[in-house]
């Protein structure tokens, strides 16, 4: 049986897409603001291309692009509780 997807593929290439995740930063964390957080939620995402571009390697720990909800979103999952985007531009 076939794992049950949240949304066919053309739907979610069209999401990535309006995430404009290459404008995201390569690495969120909140030392860049003065704060040391020793425990917590770390991340990472990387994609593959199938036209050899080279892999995009996006991390953070603690600290999420603006828009990282809607990515949660759009791969099925639901935010932790009480934790929101942060603007980290």
């Amino acid at each position: 049986m076939p794992p049950d997807y949240p949304v066919g593929k053309e739907e979610f290439l069209d999401g990535l897409r309006e995430l404009h995740i290459g404008e995201w930063r390569s690495n969120y964390d909140p030392r860049r603001f003065g704060y040391e957080v020793l425990n917590g939620t770390q991340w990472e995402l990387e994609i593959f291309f199938s036209d050899g571009h080279k892999p995009m390697k996006i991390c953070g720990s603690n600290s999420y692009p603006y828009n990282f909800n809607k990515f949660l979103e759009l791969l099925g999952i639901e935010p932790m509780e009480g934790e929101e985007d942060t603007d980290d531009e």
